[in-house]
């Protein structure tokens, strides 16, 4: 009885399988999904970068914005300037000596 019941579900969707219009949109959502060129798996790719591009875009924005208050920073304080100068390019007045320190990094 049980195999019969089955076999009538079985025969319903088989008979439902046969008609041409499932067979049309089932090879539509397959074409569309694996075949197309942008199908689910290059739209997934896609909107990975695109997020991805996002995060970049909201880390350079922020550099930018940290670079323009640093470079007025710069240009309305003299000592802030001599002080960059001295310890980033190693600059010095005249009759200055200039010591530079290197620790040894630990291997």
């Amino acid at each position: 009885m049980l195999l019969y019941i089955n076999l009538q579900g079985m025969h319903r969707v088989w008979k439902c399988f046969k008609n041409k219009y499932v067979i049309t949109a089932l090879a539509v959502i397959v074409w569309v999904l694996c075949f197309d060129e942008n199908d689910a798996f290059s739209q997934w790719e896609m909107y990975k970068r695109c997020e991805k591009l996002k995060q970049d875009k909201a880390y350079y924005t922020h550099e930018i914005e940290y670079c323009k208050r640093m470079t007025h920073h710069l240009k309305t304080n003299p000592l802030e300037l001599e002080r960059l100068a001295r310890e980033r390019y190693h600059m010095k007045r005249d009759g200055e000596v200039l010591f530079v320190m290197v620790q040894k990094s630990k291997k």
